[in-house]
């Protein structure tokens, strides 16, 4: 079982290296949403992109209220700026979480924050825009949280294995055998050989003949 577990590391760390990286694209893309509609806010466009923060929008949103109610520019500049420091806040996070899980985290507790302050913006009235925007938070945290979870294998080395590459034997090569491997097809049968002592024999016989002649 454990050898099975072990030949399986390898692609689990993978797995979640691959989802911890995806985990980070989503926060770019939130970074770089939240930066295009800042920017629209500015033009006063009514074109919005989900999949962004909702605070620096809202601050930006607030600025652009306040020039055009008192025709003072200064509120939309220190609230732009604002808004500007707040989403660059999570830049950092997507950088230094390429070396540490802890920095996704980090972006997940600040994007909890948002997600309850739009949650504070929906109790004064329910749209449908908030409601899409709802899930995508969620959607959002949940891919924060699991980067989190599965960024323990950022800093794992896949287990390393030697590899034995059995060559098959040449038929042409002469047979190299041990003293007790020999095979029986090649044994060859040890022959006792008896001395012959059937003259010794005859010349002791003849001997004795001669000896009880005398």
């Amino acid at each position: 079982m454990s050898l099975f577990n072990n030949q399986n590391q390898p692609q689990r760390i993978s797995l979640k290296k691959q989802q911890y990286e995806y985990s980070r694209k989503n926060l770019l893309f939130v970074i770089g949403l939240t930066a295009i509609n800042i920017i629209l806010s500015l033009v006063d466009s009514d074109l919005y992109f989900l999949f962004s923060a909702r605070f620096p929008i809202y601050l930006t949103g607030l600025g652009q209220y306040y020039k055009e109610e008192t025709g003072v520019a200064t509120y939309l500049t220190l609230l732009g700026t604002l808004a500007i420091l707040s989403l660059l806040l999570y830049l950092p996070c997507y950088f230094l979480a390429k070396k540490s899980r802890v920095w996704m985290l980090v972006a997940a507790i600040m994007f909890s924050f948002d997600t309850l302050f739009l949650l504070y913006i929906m109790s004064f009235g329910v749209e449908a825009s908030y409601v899409i925007d709802i899930l995508f938070h969620i959607y959002v945290l949940f891919s924060l949280y699991k980067g989190y979870a599965n960024g323990s294998a950022i800093n794992e080395k896949e287990p390393e294995f030697d590899v034995v590459i059995e060559q098959a034997p040449d038929e042409n090569a002469p047979p190299l055998y041990g003293y007790r491997d020999i095979p029986p097809e090649t044994t060859q049968q040890a022959k006792i050989v008896k001395p012959d002592t059937s003259k010794e024999t005859e010349v002791s016989a003849s001997n004795n003949k001669k000896e009880s002649k005398q």
